[in-house]
């Protein structure tokens, strides 16, 4: 048996004499009620951090070469861009590839080279080599298209509520960017031009991104190479035509690689893939900083692509085979974690945080990694006879998990599948024993964690009760931890009920004799 701390052991011995013994033994018995009521003690775990992330799956079915990733605003569906001539749809519930893009070579639109998903989800853009900005619904079925032939994109970004796409070219025309309407089949340029003399214009342009606007009067940012360092240029009014209103150079770099905006679109990371750099600039233009690198961030590995937290609070960088998490308040490395790949290019989180997917270059593989984890009390106590429950507790799941358990529970306990709760009445002792639990969710996540488990016996009835010789002519006394009753009678206290058992408590019974 367990006792609850705090619990004081009581002991029942009615004074000789006392009227008021019985009050007082109930009393006694009292605090004994409890215990056994409470006869299994949990041991509570301190509330922990969030939990690190680990590889837990790939996404079946993926392939070629990953080069861009992108998700739905509610964290279902991703799409790949992978070198190939069609998007790769998966499923996150189930990290499988359920459906392919048309086609785009086939409809003459030449290759995929990124893709970009409109705020509700619907529809998706993707930008291609031959200049096409093409929109797909969720399914990736064609919509409509617009392009500037000739012009091969390398990037594009989404503008508001998706009337407008921004794209930047690629390597061969790296003077200005291109601005999409594709509702009204419209295309206009923005040149570069110098914000101060001896600014640089690009050589090469690696990625766009846009900050929070209506549509119009979105800030736009353009990261690439000028006179051999890394570069990102800010217009702050892109569609005045006026040109960037900010050149800001990565010093240490020799070129830029993607952009990241935060949630609340005041911020943007810059990543620099060899100089395992990241950059984050304020884009507030509230602030004074605006146009300004505010932090400058240093990671164990290549930097090749960055994504925020849903709260902002996090950067999380991919490069080579790692992943490292950044506090954005201080630039420091909260963690680093090795993946599965070896060439990380692309990083999506989902709307929770709890889940992160990775894309490699080399291998076209989509790697999922997960904060799930699983909770327990490190060892519990059962008693045979008493009920008995215990909760394993699953937390960062996106996805509901299922609970199983080796080896088998106690006689008389059993696992809830879907809650993951112990319970039932133990039908046998058990000496300690661990046991391993594992929660497994649809999409891949499996945790598992362990926990010792005890089953003791039932405590005996206990009795101080015993017989005292006496000879025919002589009272006779049965005592039980007490004086004689001075009135003759007899009085048997049953006490409270202990795991089970009776505990018999007597006062003292005395029987006169008679002479004969």
């Amino acid at each position: 048996m367990v006792r609850p701390a705090g619990a004081r052991q009581t002991s029942v011995a009615p004074a000789s004499g006392a009227p008021h013994r019985r009050t007082a033994m109930r009393r006694r018995l009292l605090p004994l009620a409890l215990i056994a009521a409470g006869a299994v003690a949990l041991l509570a775990l301190p509330a922990q951090a969030a939990e690190p992330l680990q590889t837990v799956t790939g996404v079946a079915g993926t392939g070629g070469s990953v080069q861009r990733l992108a998700l739905s605003p509610d964290g279902s569906t991703g799409y790949v861009v992978d070198g190939s001539a069609r998007l790769a749809i998966f499923d996150t519930s189930t990290s499988t590839v359920v459906a392919h893009s048309i086609d785009f070579a086939v409809e003459g639109f030449g290759l995929p080279t990124d893709v970009a998903i409109n705020p509700d989800g619907a529809q998706v853009d993707v930008s291609t080599t031959a200049g096409w900005v093409v929109r797909l619904d969720a399914s990736g079925a064609l919509i409509s298209q617009i392009a500037l032939p000739t012009t091969a994109l390398g990037a594009l970004s989404i503008a508001a509520a998706g009337e407008t796409v921004v794209a930047a070219p690629s390597a061969a025309d790296p003077t200005r960017i291109l601005r999409f309407n594709i509702d009204v089949s419209s295309v206009s340029g923005v040149d570069f031009a110098p914000d101060a003399p001896g600014t640089p214009r690009p050589s090469a342009l690696s990625d766009i991104a846009t900050g929070p606007g209506n549509g119009s009067d979105n800030d736009i940012l353009v990261a690439g190479t000028a006179a051999g360092t890394g570069v990102v240029y800010l217009f702050n009014d892109p569609f005045a035509l006026a040109g960037q209103s900010a050149t800001i150079l990565l010093p240490g770099t020799t070129t830029a690689g993607q952009i990241a905006v935060n949630p609340a679109g005041t911020l943007a990371a810059v990543t620099a893939p060899s100089a395992q750099r990241v950059f984050l600039i304020d884009i507030d233009a509230a602030s004074a900083a605006y146009g300004t690198i505010v932090r400058t961030a240093t990671v164990p590995h290549d930097a090749a692509a960055a994504a925020f937290s849903p709260d902002g609070t996090n950067l999380l960088v991919v490069g080579a085979n790692n992943l490292s998490t950044l506090d954005v308040a201080t630039g420091d490395v909260a963690e680093t974690t090795a993946i599965d790949t070896t060439d990380a290019a692309a990083v999506l989180v989902s709307p929770s945080g709890n889940r992160v997917w990775v894309g490699n270059r080399a291998s076209g593989a989509v790697g999922l990694l997960s904060r799930a984890a699983l909770t327990a009390a490190t060892g519990d106590t059962g008693t045979v006879g008493l009920p008995f429950t215990m909760t394993v507790t699953a937390s960062a799941f996106d996805i509901a998990p299922t609970f199983a358990v080796s080896p088998a529970l106690p006689a008389g306990l059993s696992l809830d599948a879907m809650t993951g709760a112990i319970s039932g009445t133990p039908l046998a002792l058990e000496p300690t024993q661990t046991y391993t639990i594992t929660a497994s969710a649809s999409d891949g996540t499996v945790v598992t964690t362990t926990i010792t488990l005890t089953v003791d016996a039932a405590p005996q009835p206990s009795s101080a009760a015993t017989q005292v010789p006496t000879d025919p002519g002589s009272p006779t006394r049965l005592a039980a931890s007490g004086a004689a009753d001075e009135s003759g009678a007899v009085l048997v206290a049953l006490g409270a009920l202990l795991g089970g058992a009776a505990l018999a408590i007597g006062a003292g019974i005395r029987r006169r004799g008679t002479r004969g």
